[in-house]
């Protein structure tokens, strides 16, 4: 079910389930006190007076995230302006990759056509006991590994 754990010992073909693998984990280390010791919020930044980068510049930055022209003023820009997401209609009227004069990021050739819905849904909100948008930086050590 959500947020239950499930590993396999590849030597010994062993199946853990959810009530084996959590109190092991558990027990390794005070998890707690490495959070509370070693987390640090990232302070919230102020816009810049002026722009900081040429145009150029900036473009190259949109197309190293996959951004387009559409994304930036449609979405971006009104984040950054309202702190809000912007609502979009789920369709895409955009041309296939292969068919434009444009160029394009190798991945927007292997676009998937058709909505995708998941299982628990991705909601940090209204699914907070199994979703979070927390980002970990830094090293991530494997949690199963001895």
């Amino acid at each position: 079910g959500p947020g239950q754990m499930i590993a396999v010992e590849l030597s010994s073909g062993h199946f853990f389930h959810n009530h084996e693998i959590k109190p092991k984990v558990a027990a390794r280390a005070d998890y707690a006190a490495m959070l509370a010791t070693q987390a640090r919020a990232v302070e919230p930044q102020p816009f810049a007076a002026r722009a900081t980068m040429s145009e150029p510049e900036l473009v190259l930055s949109w197309t190293a995230f996959g951004w387009s022209l559409e994304d930036v003023g449609m979405g971006v820009a009104d984040m950054a302006s309202t702190g809000k997401e912007s609502t979009f209609c789920m369709g895409d009227d955009a041309p296939l990759a292969t068919l434009s004069e444009q160029p394009h990021m190798v991945y927007d050739y292997l676009k998937q056509r058709f909505a995708q819905v998941t299982n628990p849904p991705i909601d940090p909100i209204r699914e907070g006991l199994v979703m979070s948008l927390a980002v970990s930086l830094g090293r991530k050590d494997n949690v199963l590994a001895g």
